[in-house]
């Protein structure tokens, strides 16, 4: 018999409450192992009796056992998963600054963050606070599983966004944070290093001005997050990517910064070789300028200048003279014609283990843009379309796709 896996939920006081124990039983049904813990606030919504009867195990609502153990470590052991629900404004508070003075914050420190799921509900305006969203975002650092709450009618009487989502919605979310983690985790995916490149380059005229492109980085930030949460230890290289996109960042990546098409290069060069897989998805300018001023031009020199320009180096084609057998190398290919040819002879030239091709003349998809739509082009031949969607979830199937194709129990497929 497949062993149950093991939730534990921390109930909150807060007006959503109602909504939990529907959810227990849905995943009682299902085949979860399920145990409570309430906090003294929590249990004047509602009574504790009731979570009892559901899930056949004693609802724990403070820290001393009556068998001289420490509730708060045995629980943690016995978890596998926590459920923060309702995480009101005064609990996610306290687990993002630390704070353990009662049963719920306590056991809460005693299991990993990447085994944590929260569901923010409350006001509003509370919710909107800059206090709970610096909050929240310490805990997207720290790899929490949130999810955001619905908009609609509120306890005071009125819609807005704060509001618990549905049973269906919790519960989906619930299983599927756990089905990726176990997917990762039977992959053995943890001990793998990626190093994934974001934004685009810039190659100076002179003090100030630059050629440049249009990439934000959105996608490689996507990338190097979910690679992140898969369990690859992950260097991201960023190029000129805005300082809000890279706040975003789990603690866990390690980040570097660079500005041109040679500085790119070298950071990539040095860590290549220290890394089983790397994902090429910065923008680099193919071009600099050979004469390029250490000053600011002024107007009247710029009635008659001439720039020459010359060949940057091709990072992948310079990767490939070093790259050992079994690391992988997987590019992006933006066109904006013709565009399956030029993705495959991209393949081909740079010898690439799969090239990631976006049509970036395509404004709802294109450079800057919080969408994109994609298709997979592998050396193998397998090519896979990935439909429109946020660059959050193209960046996550990428990755499991990745991980089928060329990860079996931690080792690279042949």
């Amino acid at each position: 018999m497949q062993n149950k896996i093991k939730l534990t939920f921390f109930l909150c006081g807060g007006i959503a409450i109602y909504k939990v124990p529907n959810v227990i039983r849905k995943l009682i049904k299902d085949n979860f192992d399920i145990r409570v813990v309430m906090t003294q606030t929590a249990q004047k919504f509602m009574n504790k009796e009731i979570f009892s009867v559901l899930t056949k195990h004693p609802v724990v609502v403070n820290n001393f056992a009556n068998n001289g153990s420490v509730n708060h470590i045995e629980i943690a052991k016995k978890t596998d998963f926590a459920v923060i629900i309702p995480a009101t404004a005064n609990i996610i508070s306290k687990i993002a600054n630390g704070i353990a003075d009662d049963i719920v914050t306590t056991t809460l420190l005693a299991i990993k963050d990447d085994k944590k799921i929260i569901f923010p509900a409350m006001n509003d305006v509370m919710y909107e606070n800059i206090v709970i969203q610096e909050n929240l975002h310490k805990l997207k650092q720290r790899n929490f599983k949130i999810m955001e709450p619905n908009y609609g009618f509120l306890a005071e009487g009125y819609d807005g966004k704060g509001r618990l989502p549905n049973l269906e919605e919790i519960v989906s979310f619930i299983k599927e944070e756990i089905k990726n983690k176990a997917i990762y985790q039977q992959q053995s995916i943890l001990e793998k290093r990626v190093l994934i490149t974001a934004g685009g380059t810039r190659e100076f005229i002179d003090s100030v001005r630059f050629i440049g492109n249009q990439s934000s980085g959105k996608m490689g930030i996507n990338l190097a997050i979910q690679a992140d949460k898969a369990g690859f230890n992950v260097t991201l290289i960023a190029a000129n990517v805005d300082s809000n996109l890279l706040d975003i960042l789990p603690k866990t990546i390690t980040l570097i910064e660079v500005i041109t098409a040679e500085e790119l290069l070298s950071k990539t060069k040095s860590l290549f070789l220290h890394n089983d897989m790397l994902i090429m998805a910065a923008a680099v300018a193919d071009f600099k300028v050979e004469n390029k001023l250490n000053h600011k031009l002024k107007k009247e020199e710029l009635n008659d200048i001439t720039l020459k320009l010359i060949k940057n180096p091709d990072i992948l084609l310079e990767l490939q003279k070093i790259k050992k057998r079994n690391q992988i190398v997987i590019g992006f290919a933006a066109e904006t014609n013709d565009v399956v040819n030029n993705a495959k002879s991209k393949l081909k030239n740079k010898k690439m283990d799969a090239v990631i091709l976006n049509d970036v003349s395509r404004i709802d998809i294109g450079f800057n843009s919080n969408d994109n739509e994609v298709t997979i082009f592998f050396k193998s031949g397998k090519e896979i379309s990935l439909e429109k969607n946020s660059k959050e979830k193209i960046a996550k199937q990428i990755i499991d796709l990745i991980i089928r194709e060329f990860f079996k129990n931690g080792t690279r497929n042949n």
